[in-house]
This record gives structure tokens, sequence and C-alpha cells, in this order.
């Protein structure tokens, strides 16, 4: 009929619409399913966590000695253990480390799925911090219990508007 149908989406109005057209044909709209908001990841198998141990425990050991990560990556290949690196893209060169992930007999682990202490940022702090300061970190970690069961991810149900 010509007319130009306004092109903002919204809901309540197409909620309406749909429940006019459901009427007309005698169709029923089929109520709206609440999902919780859940990330789950998976249980870790045993051989993961043994695997992910290890991980911690040659870091922890060779950290105090190293400078640097890529030294800290040379270090840890002699526990079997190979560092691969992240870098941020610059023109011209290689970009500082942003992110770290080890493997170790073909399973890979993000650094930070290690714990906060393993992240290319966390241990790029640990080694400026000196050996004294690794020590106390890790020994803070270490008695920390692992974190491997479900959590749910924080969603508000409330939004406070901008600008009040």
């Amino acid at each position: 009929d010509g007319l130009t149908i306004d092109r903002s989406f919204s809901k309540k109005r197409s909620r309406k619409a749909v429940t006019q057209i459901a009427r007309r044909h005698g169709l029923t709209v089929a109520e709206d399913r609440k999902r919780p908001n859940y990330q789950y990841q998976k249980p870790l198998t045993n051989e993961q966590i043994e695997t992910q141990t290890a991980i911690r425990q040659a870091i922890d050991e060779e950290l105090p000695y190293c400078s640097i990560l890529p030294e800290l990556a040379q270090r840890l290949a002699s526990h079997g253990i190979h560092a691969h690196f992240q870098r941020r893209k610059q023109k011209g060169n290689e970009g500082p480390i942003t992110g770290v992930a080890f493997e170790r007999n073909g399973q890979f682990v993000r650094g930070s799925r290690l714990g906060e202490g393993y992240s290319a940022g966390a241990l790029n702090e640990r080694l400026r911090s000196g050996p004294a300061q690794v020590l106390k970190t890790v020994e803070k970690q270490n008695q920390r219990p692992d974190r491997t069961e479900l959590k749910p991810t924080h969603t508000p149900s409330h939004r406070p508007k901008r600008g009040h």
C-alpha cells in the first residue's frame, strides 16, 4: 500500500504484531524460554590436571633464575614444556608479548588458565619484581585451592541508565 515501515526495532511492537497474526490464524504463541546465563567449562581430565600441575611447578621452579619471558621459555624446554607467545602487531618489528600458552605432551594450556600468576602480564610482573618476590608469589599461589568447578558468569539483571 506504499507506506514506509519504521526500521527501528521495537520488541514490544514486534510481540504485538506476532500476537495479532497468531490470533488471526488461530495459532498460539510460544512462551519465551528462560535460559540461565551460565558459561560451562568441560571438567578437566586427570591428564589435563597433571599437565597443568607439572607446568605450574616447572614455571615456579625456573622463574627465579630468569629475567625475561624468552629466557623462561628456554629453561622450560628442559622440562619438556614449550612456551608459545602471542604478540601485539606493530609495523616494522615484533610487538610486546600479550599472551602465553604452554605445550606439554601435545596439550596446550593458556597461562591465564593455570591461575592468576601465570598469564603473560603476571609472569612479566613477577620477573620485574625480582627473585625474592617471585618466591613469595609462588608460595601464595600454592596455598590457593584449584578452581576447577563450574561457576556462573555474572550478568546484572538491572543496568543503570546513563546519566542518572
